[in-house]
Order: C-alpha cells, then structure tokens, then sequence
C-alpha cells in the first residue's frame, strides 16, 4: 500500500454507543490480535502484515490473552512480545480514521467486535465494566447472539494461535534475530492461519 494510503472504509453505520462515543478503545490502547486476524485483513488489503502490524513489548499490553511471542534481538537478549496494531504517532489504533471511526470496519479483529463483553456465569454475555468503555451498550445496541459467536469464535481463535506461538517459540525463536525474526515470525503464522482456517 505504498504511498498514499487507501483503505477499503465500508461505509456502515457504527451503531450506539460507538456512534457518540470519542472512540477510546481506537485512541488510548494497543490492541493485541491473532494470526487469524492478521491474516483476514492481509487477505482483503492484499498486503503485508508489517503494513498494519508489529510484535509489540508485551509488557505494555494490558492482560492479553495471547501467548508472548519470544524474539531475540541482535545482541541475543530475549524480549517477550505480542502480536499487535500498528500505532501511529499519535497513539491511536492504525486504522483509526477520526471521526469515520475504523478504516476496516467490517473486517476489523474479533477483539474489537466483540469489546466490551466477556463470557460470565454459566456463558452467559457480561459487559466488561473494568474497561474503558464510557457507558453500558442497552439491550437492543448490539445482537447478543452475534456477539456471544464471534466471542466463541475468539476463544478458538486464541487457543489456536497460542500453539503457533508456543511452537514458534520452541522450534524458531532462537534461529532469527531483530526485524528477521519479526518478518519471519508473520511467516510463520500466517502460514499456520491458513492451515488452520
């Protein structure tokens, strides 16, 4: 996508809260996807994933529920990772587009449609009130059922890309080192995501 970036916006309507919302999560967080994720928007944008994403200090990321991705650098010191969004300068998400809300909605990470809500008590839908969505989502501002699949659909997601990280890391993690080992990594896991998928 070199160049002037152009990005496929699907001009849908953002539904409440989000509509009114200064779009928090887009704006103040680093936002940890899968190798599934990486390769779907790969896979529409026909492009790189060093384009849109990084491996990212997994220190930084609050409570992740990926794996850390285990990265030498040139000096052989170990750094522990996540597999993130790409951050512009001013700390919003990289495809944040102001006021159009997400460049990729639509296609945009599983962790992101299904923020806020978790799984409760017996698998029941929770709002998650410990993050920094700024109001309750009111029955009928999002599909209950839609959005307790696509949260089983994370968890697999999640699973799935934590035993390519866990394999990466016991197999490949010591055979690269800087940016080589970062490109070799996303190699690696999108070919992963795909045999999976």
């Amino acid at each position: 996508m070199g160049g002037k970036e152009r990005l496929p916006f699907e001009k849908k309507l953002l539904s409440e809260p989000c509509a009114s919302c200064d779009m928090r999560c887009c704006t103040h967080f680093s936002i940890p996807i899968t190798c599934f994720d990486m390769a779907r928007i790969c896979n529409r944008l026909k492009c790189r994933p060093q384009e849109f994403c990084h491996l990212a200090d997994a220190k930084k990321i609050e409570a992740p529920p990926h794996s850390d991705v285990f990265i030498f650098d040139e000096n052989g010191r170990l750094h522990e990772k996540a597999l993130a969004l790409k951050k512009k300068p001013s700390g919003s998400c990289h495809f944040f587009r102001g006021a159009m809300g997400c460049g990729i909605h639509g296609f945009h990470p599983i962790p992101c449609r299904v923020y806020p809500f978790v799984f409760g008590e017996g698998g029941r839908l929770k709002y998650n009130k410990h993050l920094v969505c700024p109001r309750k989502w009111k029955d009928g501002e999002y599909g209950k059922s839609e959005t307790g699949e696509l949260l089983e659909e994370f968890e697999k997601e999640v699973k799935l890309h934590n035993k390519t990280v866990r394999e990466w890391n016991a197999r490949h993690a010591g055979e690269y080192a800087g940016a080589e080992a970062e490109a070799a990594f996303f190699e690696f896991a999108l070919l992963a995501a795909k045999k999976s998928g």
